[in-house]
């Protein structure tokens, strides 16, 4: 089968270990979860980095402790992908 738009690289050609850098919890999920399950299914280091927490999203405090509620859920998300490795990193983005 000829591709339209065939990928940059064969998988095959990917060695690891794999950093999976996201903005914030869960962003990588999306875009990229297939090949992060990729990865870990070949045996390969998996590590995902969340650069913000994702408090921004909920600014008025609605859902209570917001921060705590998306690390939670992204990694949820990343354990349901075989992903245990997850560092978060406590950056402040400007208003």
């Amino acid at each position: 089968m000829k591709h339209l738009f065939p990928p940059l690289l064969p998988k095959d050609d990917l060695r690891p270990p794999v950093l999976a850098i996201a903005a914030h919890p869960d962003d990588e999920v999306i875009p990229a979860g297939a090949m992060l399950a990729w990865h870990r299914d070949q045996g390969h280091e998996v590590t995902v980095l969340h650069l913000t927490d994702g408090a921004q999203g909920d600014p008025d405090a609605k859902f209570g402790d917001i921060k705590a509620v998306r690390r939670e859920e992204g990694r949820e998300a990343l354990r349901r992908l075989g992903v245990e490795d997850v560092e978060e990193h406590e950056s402040k983005v400007p208003k």
